[in-house]
């Protein structure tokens, strides 16, 4: 899993633009987002400005996407209004 984490002057993490410090990004060997969470300095899941925590990702043997799940900070399962990403 990728990680990256903000830091500000003071070199501690800090909120970013999106409302989160760090965000994690799991790929599948054809580079495809598979999953995801965004984390508040406190290092637990905050739900940023698109409105969720996590993303689950699955993809059909073309790499289309055939199935997008998203949840918030508390682990509960959200609806988007928009199609994401």
């Amino acid at each position: 899993m990728n990680q990256r984490t903000d830091f500000g002057v003071d070199g501690k993490p800090c909120l970013k633009t999106g409302g989160f410090a760090v965000s994690k990004i799991k790929y599948d060997s054809r580079d495809n987002y598979i999953e995801g969470m965004y984390l508040g300095i406190d290092g637990n899941p905050i739900n940023w400005d698109e409105g969720f925590a996590r993303f689950v990702f699955q993809y059909d043997e073309f790499n289309k996407v055939i199935d997008k799940k998203f949840y918030d900070a508390l682990g509960n399962p959200v609806t988007l209004n928009q199609d994401w990403p």
